[in-house]
């Protein structure tokens, strides 16, 4: 607002009080003329002028008096004797009290702050409306201009259908107040300066803010197709083990969302869950999705008795991936050329943990159980499905590279109970053993030996116990 306040102004701001339902205290038309009281009793009518007579305390003789909504209070000297036709105070040719209530506005606004009245009367009644030394009154007129009065929303309820947007009018006193708009769920509908989108059936509530006052809009949104059904369809592309987890099965599993109005799509991985328990044999597990359920069979298989954590690691310039809880990638990010820099310990991976540790082969030694192989089993350690890369090891003295894994036994210096080992494109390896007696066996550990850099081997490891899966 500028800080020349006019007269226009204060007349606005009376209308501003007005569309919010602020009760004038007296008008020109229902004041009429002052009347007269000599006792303070004798002021009856709070919707009319006195001018007091008498010379009872806190009453002057010759002042006006007007109700200001508790008590009465001077408005100053009346300056006339004939009080029905004194016109130095008036404007337009009205009666003196209709000076007593405002030169263009009642002299009273409920809900106006004395000191804002106050400021205005000051301004009304100065010959200009912004001359030096009135400072002070525009400042407190014009805080009071800025307050929010009125909001109110073109309707209290909208009925929308599908996406189509509907308009909510937002009538603010002054007009040109910031209004804030939000839904309570925009999941239900959305807005945007007013406009309300619908997003799905439901119901929720648009509100309207300005300054500290707000308005609401209930909002019923319909007409969107709705979920009927979901289908599932799983093709299963490699064994399932009893130690796998749920989620592994989304990978080979399409499940299908179909609404009311006979469209389809395909559900993310992401926004269904799956439950049930993978058990040898045939496992009936249930999808849902959005209130709605359906089943697939899986044919699960006894899984490992020790089974490979899965996860990433990397360190001793290499990256071991491990997935499907027995499939593992090892890729070089710089030559390892013997196996003091390349020894990793899959012990703790075959327990409670997702980490992997590499160790000097003076640390694996003498080490506890980690299990036990009974009497009288054939042990048998694989390697399956190896890929190796073309160069990928290096002969280094007279020696080819390798990967190799091996088991040993418990508190037995480097004794081995088994090992294998993987070389330049020698294929799948394994390694029988038949046990006469109880064995203990202490870690598993893997050697990378002489391989070059940004070089890749994979392999499924297995050990099996008289055809258990032990790992």
């Amino acid at each position: 607002m500028s800080t020349n306040v006019t007269k226009e102004n204060l007349q606005e701001f009376a209308t501003k009080l007005h569309a919010k339902n602020k009760t004038i205290f007296a008008t020109k038309a229902q004041v009429g003329s002052p009347l007269v009281a000599s006792t303070a009793a004798g002021m009856t009518d709070t919707d009319k002028i006195y001018v007091y007579t008498g010379s009872e305390t806190g009453y002057t003789a010759g002042n006006w008096y007007y109700y200001n909504g508790s008590s009465w209070a001077s408005g100053g000297v009346y300056n006339s004797e004939a009080v029905e036709t004194d016109t130095t105070l008036s404007v337009s040719g009205m009666a003196a009290d209709a000076k007593a209530v405002g030169d263009e506005f009642a002299k009273d606004l409920w809900g106006v702050p004395l000191a804002v009245r106050e400021a205005i009367y000051t301004l009304l009644n100065s010959a200009a409306y912004a001359t030096t030394g009135l400072t002070d009154e525009i400042a407190v007129v014009e805080n009071w201009a800025e307050e929010v009065y009125s909001l109110t929303l073109s309707a209290d309820t909208l009925s929308l259908t599908g996406s189509t947007p509907q308009a909510l009018i937002a009538t603010v006193v002054p007009a040109t107040s910031s209004i804030t708009w939000s839904s309570s769920d925009d999941d239900i509908a959305t807005v945007v300066s007013g406009v309300v989108t619908g997003v799905s059936n439901g119901t929720c509530v648009i509100t309207a803010t300005a300054g500290a006052l707000s308005a609401t809009c209930n909002v019923t949104v319909s007409g969107f197709a709705t979920l009927s059904s979901i289908s599932a369809v799983y093709t299963q592309s490699g064994t399932v083990y009893d130690t796998d987890s749920l989620d592994d099965l989304k990978a080979d599993l399409v499940v299908t969302a179909t609404y009311s109005d006979t469209s389809t799509a395909t559900v993310p991985s992401a926004n269904y869950t799956l439950s049930g328990t993978l058990t040898v044999g045939t496992s009936t597990i249930t999808v849902a999705y959005s209130g709605k359920t359906t089943t697939f069979n899986v044919t699960v298989t006894k899984g490992a008795l020790y089974p490979l954590y899965n996860g990433t690691h990397t360190f001793n310039n290499s990256i071991v991936t491990i997935t499907n809880h027995k499939h593992i990638k090892l890729e070089t990010t710089a030559q390892i050329s013997n196996n003091s820099a390349g020894m990793i310990n899959l012990s703790n991976i075959l327990v409670n943990t997702s980490t992997l540790t590499t160790n000097a082969d003076s640390a694996v030694n003498n080490r506890s159980t980690l299990f036990t192989i009974p009497s009288g089993k054939t042990v048998v350690l694989s390697a399956k499905n190896v890929v190796v890369d073309s160069d990928t090891f290096f002969v280094q003295s007279g020696t080819q590279g390798e990967v190799a894994i091996n088991l040993r036994k418990a508190n037995a210096s480097t004794s081995a109970l088994t090992a294998i080992s993987i070389k330049q494109s020698s294929g799948d390896q394994s390694a029988t053993t038949a046990i006469n007696t109880a064995t203990d066996i202490g870690c598993a550990f893997m050697y990378i030996n002489r391989m070059n850099a940004n070089k890749t081997v994979e392999f499924d490891l297995e050990l099996t116990v008289d055809d258990e899966l032990w790992i």
